[in-house]
């Protein structure tokens, strides 16, 4: 199991879908790269309530 509070190990989609077990997670990754022509970035975020990994998806730059 990960560590999402690691931030010396960036975690993969297939470690995070782990994580999280619902078997709808990939999917729901798959059609929103999809849909909205971009692509998922992992990045670490410790400005947040609780530090973490998060996965933001990116187009042209932007967060969608």
């Amino acid at each position: 199991m990960i560590d999402l509070q690691d931030k010396n190990h960036c975690p993969t989609l297939d470690e995070i879908g782990a994580y999280v077990r619902n078997p709808v997670f990939h999917k729901f990754c798959s059609d929103i790269g999809t849909k909205y022509d971009c692509t998922e970035k992992i990045e670490f975020s410790a400005c947040s309530m609780e530090k973490g990994w998060n996965i933001k998806y990116r187009k042209s730059g932007r967060n969608q």
